[in-house]
């Protein structure tokens, strides 16, 4: 735990579908440590389209106007 809370190491796991149902992508897991006695697992998605959502978004936000 204490090698998380420093960041000296990291637990990751992630599951990439080659044929995805549902439009679900990726599926990833990481440990993280709050201190030398807890912390917290993350869990995250990526669907199909992520990218040009995520790059439309970034667009938009550079858009003074």
């Amino acid at each position: 735990m204490m090698s998380l809370l420093k960041k000296e190491r990291y637990l990751t796991a992630a599951w990439m579908f080659t044929d995805p149902k549902d439009h679900l992508k990726i599926v990833g897991l990481d440990a993280n440590a709050l201190s030398n006695e807890s912390g917290f697992l993350g869990l995250t998605y990526e669907f199909e389209g992520w990218q040009e959502y995520a790059g439309e978004r970034e667009s938009k936000k550079a858009d003074v106007f």
